[in-house]
């Protein structure tokens, strides 16, 4: 697997994890992701995007709430329509969360790829 470090940065009711897996930075994101909880995920994404290269995996594919706040987070880490910012996304499993996105056009910006094996 080529494991770098795994970091838990979970905090409240959002549980956020950080891997490498085949040369992708990884950022597992589970439960709410809102107001309370932003700042976690958004520190990992911005640690993620300023290393020199490599693609960012953002696993939603736990993550079962999100609120505006969240989604500022993610719009602003996509940076722009250009594809510049190297992100990937897996989807969440949760119909809200996913409904949330689509309704936004947020999900229409996602590169979707499938979960990552950990």
């Amino acid at each position: 697997m080529g494991d770098v470090e795994y970091r838990d940065a979970s905090t409240g009711t959002l549980t956020v994890g950080v891997f490498d897996e085949s040369g992708e930075r990884v950022i597992r994101v589970g439960g709410e992701l809102d107001l309370a909880t932003v700042p976690a995920l958004e520190a990992e994404l911005n640690g993620a995007l300023g290393r020199p290269a490599g693609d960012v995996v953002v696993d939603l594919s736990e993550l079962e709430f999100i609120d505006s706040t969240g989604i500022a987070v993610l719009v602003r880490a996509m940076g722009d329509e250009d594809g510049t910012a190297r992100l990937k996304f897996v989807p969440s499993r949760s119909a809200g969360v996913t409904r949330v996105l689509d309704m936004t056009g947020v999900s229409e910006r996602m590169e979707l790829v499938e979960g990552v094996i950990r």
